[in-house]
């Protein structure tokens, strides 16, 4: 299911990653509601989902979150990932 892949990885991306979203449930909720809403079209579910400028960000942060999971499979620990991220402009402009 696609609300555990996210969690996981959120997990996975470890600080980095949860200092982008906040709210882990929130965020993963929305993402979830988005795709649903992108898949199938629901009316009901377009209120929830992200849209205009709040989708750009929604899928520039589900980015980051996946550069700093793959630092982690890679054997970063969690304050070079988070340096290397902080390097990233739209790390800076996401964690606003």
């Amino acid at each position: 299911r696609l609300r555990q892949r996210v969690k996981d990885l959120m997990d996975h991306a470890g600080p980095a990653g949860a200092k982008l979203v906040g709210d882990a449930g929130k965020f993963v909720q929305r993402v979830v509601d988005t795709r649903n809403f992108l898949t199938h079209r629901d009316p009901e579910l377009a209120v929830r989902a992200a849209q205009g400028a709040d989708l750009y960000w929604l899928t520039q942060k589900l980015s980051l979150i996946l550069r700093a999971s793959y630092l982690a499979e890679l054997g970063f620990v969690p304050d070079r990932i988070a340096a290397l991220l902080e390097r990233n402009q739209h790390y800076a402009l996401a964690i606003r």
